[in-house]
């Protein structure tokens, strides 16, 4: 499925960059883009997405798990489409054991050193894991 320029466009949005993240050298910003502004498109054509914004002129990407892919198929995704891959957005119980080992396997795999923490509404599960990050290193 041929992902369309003007839909692209539509769904990132001013609001939803990852608004000129450093990608590589801090005196030179690229832009960026989430994955989660365009999930729909990326859920039908993930790798036919992730061209299409290349094409638009973004360098670098932010996407979470939530795509469904290994480390290694993310990593050739974005490698095939020319994109870095700048960070994972990820919840905060995946910065907690048992999900934290996994989770730095799964950054190294891919290529990624950095992690965002998506913002979440509290429950008894994501407050419990953010009060353990809290405790755990001083945040």
């Amino acid at each position: 499925m041929a992902v369309r320029r003007k839909n692209l466009l539509k769904a990132i949005s001013i609001s939803s960059l990852a608004s000129l993240l450093s990608l590589s050298s801090p005196a030179a910003p690229r832009l960026a883009f989430q994955v989660y502004a365009v999930r729909d498109m990326c859920e039908k054509d993930f790798a036919g997405t992730l061209k299409a914004a290349k094409a638009l002129g973004f360098e670098g990407v932010e996407t979470g798990r939530f795509v469904g892919l290994d480390a290694k198929a993310l990593k050739t995704a974005c490698d095939d489409a020319g994109l870095e891959l700048v960070a994972l957005q990820l919840y905060p119980h995946n910065l907690t054991e048992p999900q934290l080992s996994e989770t730095i396997k799964f950054c190294r795999d891919c290529g990624c050193n950095r992690i965002n923490v998506a913002w979440c509404c509290p429950t008894p599960c994501s407050s419990r894991a953010s009060l353990s990050w809290k405790g755990r290193y001083g945040a």
